[in-house]
């Protein structure tokens, strides 16, 4: 009985025990199912979110090298755009270049224009002398021609009166043969015949002096005619030696400049005819010397020495060297005193290059130095002062002298 009862209790104890575990261990068991699914679930979610991570990184990635690539090639555009920029502001400097060159031209043109009208003037007014002396010719010639017509007209005129004369004489002659048989008794008869024979002679005399200096003026007529041809004729052959030497002289010059342009450029040349004939070259100090020295450059002596060969192509001009300097005061280490001094000395050293080697005549050649006195234009700007330090070179016309 107490074993039953001890049965019992032990099943009782075992029943409340096993069914909590069970019931427990159920619920547990369904927990962890439901953790292990919620757990695979979750992995689930972490693969799924590392492939849109990975994906997300690779486009990442994508994008970045693609920012590297529009960055490389924002800099290579960068690049081209500075070096565009840089050819434009070239274009630029060229276009301003070719501007001022084309301004220079265009009054080099007018300059030209100027002196062909200058030249045609006075080819006019020859043409225009040359039309006066024909028309002066044609009339003395016509004058000489009328004078002639009536000098023919005097002679035979003359001639018809001599053979009158002629024939009178030998009436009077036969009329005094027939008479000289009556001379005694007819004396006074007789002298008068001789007083009016005397006086026919004289006239005859007279008519032939006149036919004589009728004969003279023809020929003085015909000698001035002449003269006029002659002189016609030196004036026409003097304007072709100036048409010639001025032809000549300006194929000199351009053959210079042209020699001269392969050594310098425009702005350091330029070369002007005035209206007395006067040839003057322009070059900037630039091309002979350096800054504050008046020493000139090798490059400077070969302008020189072709300048002087054709100087020496006109021996019988003067050829004066100016020397001018821009504002600038000297500085006290540049060995000279003022701008006069360094302006002296550099026409003094042109001079000494275009006279060394038996090139111009020393007679011919005239110094002087203006310092800052004469500019060509304002020393306001570096370009200013370029311009105003140069020396100039001036042929004169000949038989003139420069003051």
């Amino acid at each position: 009985m107490q074993i039953n009862n001890q049965f019992k209790m032990a099943n009782g104890f075992l029943l409340s025990t096993v069914i909590p575990i069970l019931i427990v261990t159920a619920f547990g068991s369904f927990g962890w199912y439901s953790y292990y699914d919620e757990q695979k679930s979750h992995q689930a979610v972490i693969l799924t979110n590392e492939k849109q991570q990975k994906v997300l990184e690779d486009d990442l990635k994508q994008n970045q090298y693609s920012i590297n690539t529009l960055e490389s090639t924002q800099l290579k555009l960068n690049g081209q755009n500075k070096k565009l920029i840089n050819q434009v502001n070239n274009h630029q400097r060229q276009t301003n270049s070719l501007n001022q060159r084309i301004v220079q031209f265009k009054n080099n043109l007018m300059r030209l224009r100027s002196e062909l009208a200058e030249s045609n003037n006075q080819t006019t007014i020859v043409k225009t002398a040359l039309i006066e002396e024909e028309k002066k010719l044609k009339l003395a010639t016509e004058k000489t021609t009328r004078l002639e017509n009536s000098m023919q007209q005097m002679i035979d005129q003359v001639a018809i009166n001599s053979s009158e004369l002629e024939k009178q004489l030998e009436q009077r002659q036969t009329l005094e043969a027939s008479l000289s048989a009556q001379i005694d008794s007819v004396s006074e008869e007789k002298k008068a015949l001789f007083d009016k024979l005397r006086g026919e002679k004289q006239r005859r005399y007279k008519l032939q002096n006149q036919v004589l200096q009728v004969n003279n003026n023809i020929d003085i007529k015909a000698e001035a005619l002449l003269d006029a041809k002659q002189g016609l004729d030196k004036l026409q052959t003097t304007i072709n030696e100036i048409r010639v030497e001025k032809d000549n002289e300006a194929a000199e010059f351009l053959a210079l400049k042209k020699q001269l342009k392969q050594e310098l450029n425009q702005k350091q040349i330029q070369f002007t005819q005035l209206k007395n004939k006067m040839r003057v070259i322009n070059l900037t100090s630039e091309v002979l010397f350096k800054s504050g020295s008046a020493e000139i450059k090798p490059a400077g002596q070969k302008v020189l020495v072709l300048i002087a060969a054709t100087l020496n192509n006109f021996p019988n001009r003067q050829v004066f060297i100016e020397g001018h300097t821009d504002n600038i005061p000297m500085s006290n280490n540049s060995g000279y005193r003022s701008n006069w001094e360094l302006s002296s000395a550099r026409a003094i050293s042109a001079a000494l290059i275009l006279q060394a080697n038996n090139q111009v005549s020393p007679e011919r050649l005239k110094v002087v130095g203006h310092s800052e006195f004469k500019p060509v234009t304002s020393n306001e700007t570096e370009e200013g002062r370029r311009l105003n330090r140069r020396i100039e070179i001036r042929l004169l016309p000949e038989s003139e002298d420069y003051l």
